[in-house]
């Protein structure tokens, strides 16, 4: 089965949402306990692999230590697309053999909606590359006045509460624990509404009214990242 991986080493711009998901007139403002939890905790985190998967469908079974268990996951996810409106999203599943290492260097700019955070970004994932899926992305491309060879591409590296370590606080032995207090201290309230930190890098330039407006654009031949795999390796 084929094998592809994204290796990279350099600094990336992730975005900290100051408000919750939703319609407007059901959003609500983060507190800033929440970032200040994510900065002095992101270390403790995992990548999204195959472990965390097998965990997950172990669940019943599966006995979480609250003093190891990590807070966050780091998801890897690619999206292609032709010139047409619309992509088509890959979750990676990633294999156990990923590593990577994050570094916080400091928060940069601040805005209505956003904090942004910059972090160095080192290391390898890992994940199969099936014929199956490549003929399914390419067919998309195609059908959106596109080829592969040319495809537009995009990486997200998205930080997201362990929902492993969420559902602990939430239930013992199928049981709802009753909520505490909103505060700096209930780690159960700060990662319910922790926001899903992400950075994206793409191949091609901004063209939209709304691309060409984001503060950060952040581009593939911009960065030290390398796509590895034939089905890949153009891209580069």
């Amino acid at each position: 089965m084929p094998k592809a991986s994204i290796k990279m080493n350099d600094d990336f711009i992730f975005l900290f949402s100051k408000r919750t998901v939703g319609n407007e007139s059901e959003t609500r403002v983060i507190p800033n306990y929440v970032l200040d939890h994510f900065l002095k905790n992101y270390k403790r985190f995992q990548i999204l692999d195959e472990s965390i998967q097998k965990k997950y469908s172990e669940y019943s079974n599966y006995v979480i230590d609250l003093n190891s268990e990590p807070f966050f996951l780091l998801e890897f996810e690619l999206t292609y697309s032709g010139s047409a409106l619309g992509g088509i999203l890959q979750r990676l599943n990633v294999t156990e053999e990923s590593e990577v290492s994050v570094n916080y260097i400091e928060t940069i700019f601040e805005d209505d909606e956003f904090f942004y955070l910059k972090f160095n970004i080192s290391g390898q994932v890992y994940w199969d590359f099936k014929p199956t899926h490549l003929k399914k992305f390419q067919t998309y491309v195609e059908n959106h006045k596109g080829t592969w060879d040319n495809a537009n591409i995009y990486l997200r590296l998205n930080f997201r509460d362990n929902f492993l370590y969420s559902d602990s606080l939430k239930y013992n032995h199928g049981s709802s624990i009753p909520e505490e207090p909103e505060s700096a201290d209930n780690i159960r309230f700060i990662l319910e509404i922790s926001p899903n930190i992400f950075s994206t890098i793409k191949n091609y330039k901004p063209q939209n009214k709304w691309e060409l407006e984001s503060k950060f654009w952040q581009m593939f031949d911009e960065k030290d990242i390398t796509l590895v795999g034939k089905y890949l390796e153009h891209f580069n």
